[in-house]
């Protein structure tokens, strides 16, 4: 966050992550078999030896005075990937069933009314892929994860005055 001349304000952030420990998968299946519980494919799915990865890298830049305007208006660009589940297997025969690869580009535009009001506009192109896995997981996962799209939000952001809670 230093300005530079004639160049306004740049921002540039980076960061990778590792985590080992306690992934939770969700239900298997709809409605879980109350029978088999403790870890078989129709039960709820944990793995307390999940491997996750991921890292981005993101840049913004201050426009409002080539822009002409008065309060301060920035745009950003991200990029990040992620793999969940990496290497995981289920079941007796270890077969590789969750993993899970994240690539998103992300473009995001801020305007501040007020340095405690802004609206962002965020855009998100995403690519999900679950080409690791085993067999039919891999066609399944497949076929979920591209009925994923690409995503628009608009953000609206007030910050009150803080009020204690007892």
């Amino acid at each position: 966050d230093k300005p530079f001349a004639n160049l306004g304000q740049i921002r540039f952030e980076a960061e990778w992550q590792k985590q080992k420990g306690l992934t939770f998968d969700g239900a298997r299946t709809p409605d879980v078999n109350q029978n088999n519980a403790l870890g078989g494919f129709d039960s709820i799915l944990y793995d307390t030896d999940g491997e996750n990865e991921g890292w981005h890298v993101d840049v913004g830049y201050d426009i409002h005075q080539h822009l002409g305007l008065k309060n301060r208006t920035t745009i950003n660009l991200r990029y990040d990937e992620f793999t969940r589940n990496d290497g995981n297997s289920i079941g007796p025969n270890g077969i590789n069933a969750r993993e899970v690869e994240f690539k998103t580009w992300t473009t995001t535009a801020e305007y501040f009314f007020h340095k405690k009001a802004r609206a962002t506009l965020t855009y998100q192109f995403r690519d999900f892929s679950a080409d690791n896995r085993d067999g039919g997981f891999r066609t399944n996962g497949n076929a979920v994860l591209k009925q994923i799209d690409n995503r628009l939000g608009l953000q609206v952001t007030f910050i009150y005055k803080n009020v204690l809670l007892r």
